[in-house]
This record gives structure tokens, sequence and C-alpha cells, in this order.
């Protein structure tokens, strides 16, 4: 048996079924098309990870791990939605854009505070969208 486990898995693959020219999924030397490219694919990867690849690797994980912890407040979240809902439903009726705007800007300022947003955020885009002229677009974000 072999060290390389990719050749160990084709030799036992290969054991099992046995080639058959001319079904169109073999080429001329017998070999399936996709264990031709999966053994091209293989190749290429190096067997062990480089010193620089090592220390890549480490230092996106020492960022990863200096990064602090937010915690989402599900309470907070559970007591401004309704508001904010609110809040937007009554700029969309004005169809006032900077009415819209204001709403959307203080929501996306709570969510970032709570830590999360909601599933329906859509909905504050979409007002957005729905007050601006056709050829103009604003992402909830930047405001």
């Amino acid at each position: 048996m072999t060290t390389n486990v990719l050749e160990d898995f084709l030799a036992a693959y290969h054991a099992e079924n046995r080639p058959r020219r001319g079904d169109g999924r073999h080429d001329e030397q017998g070999v399936q098309r996709s264990d031709r490219v999966t053994k091209i694919l293989f190749a290429a990867l190096p067997s062990q990870p480089s010193p620089a690849g090592q220390a890549l690797v480490a230092a996106a994980v020492a960022r990863r791990d200096a990064r602090p912890v937010k915690r989402i407040d599900y309470d907070g979240m559970r007591r401004v939605f309704p508001k904010q809902k609110a809040a937007l439903t009554r700029a969309r009726k004005t169809g006032d854009p900077e009415k819209v705007a204001g709403a959307c800007k203080k929501a996306v300022k709570e969510w970032n505070e709570i830590g999360a947003w909601p599933d329906d955020w859509s909905a504050w885009q979409r007002a957005l969208d729905d007050v601006l002229p056709w050829h103009q677009r604003v992402d909830i974000a930047d405001l």
C-alpha cells in the first residue's frame, strides 16, 4: 500500500469499477474522466503546508482570538423591533423620502448597538427603495 491516500483511494476505486471503453464516461485509456480531473487537482496540492502558509493561518487565528466577543441583546431586539416597525410604517405612509431614510437610519443604528439585524431587515431596504427615484439606490447600511 502506498503512502499517498489519494492513490490508495483511486486504486481501490478502479479495482471495483473496471473501465468500460466507449460508454462516454471513460477516456481512450479507460480512465474515468472525473478521476483524471481528481488526480490533476490533487497533484497540485502540497502534501505538507508551507511555513508561509502556516504563518498566515496562525496570524488569522490570532486576529480572530483577539477580536472582542460581541453579545447579542435579544431582549433589546424584542423590545425595540415592534416600535421600529411601526415607525417605518408611519414613515412609508407619508411617502417622504427623508422620513423613511430617518426611520431606516435610526433602526440600523439600534441594530448595530444590539449586535444583530432582524430577519426582516429587507423591509427597511425595500421601503427606502420604494420612496427613492427609480435610478437611485442607497443601501441602508450606508445611511
